[in-house]
């Protein structure tokens, strides 16, 4: 993953930032050429999503979209923690 990161960083795909509140990455200037360039169904089902997701968040205030985010990412640990094993038995 870091490895990935770096390569975007390089790239303009991505950019890093640090401030009072902490570090953080955004898109980069050639973030939207790149993801232009994307033709599969999946990166256009994909792009839709993005869009609506842009849409659905950019009323929300910082507190409303960190509580968004933190109750997204507790719902996500419980189906990881659950998943099925090889022979198929749920841990």
């Amino acid at each position: 993953m870091q490895e990935g990161l770096a390569l975007m960083l390089f790239k303009g795909l991505v950019r890093y930032h640090v401030n009072e509140r902490g570090h953080y990455y955004s898109a980069g200037d050639e973030a939207a050429t790149f993801v232009d360039h994307m033709q599969s169904d999946y990166a256009k089902r994909l792009n839709i999503a993005a869009q609506w997701l842009a849409v659905f968040v950019e009323p929300l205030d910082r507190n409303q979209l960190r509580d968004l985010a933190r109750g997204q990412f507790e719902r996500w640990s419980v189906e990881f923690q659950s998943r099925p094993t090889y022979a198929g038995e749920m841990r």
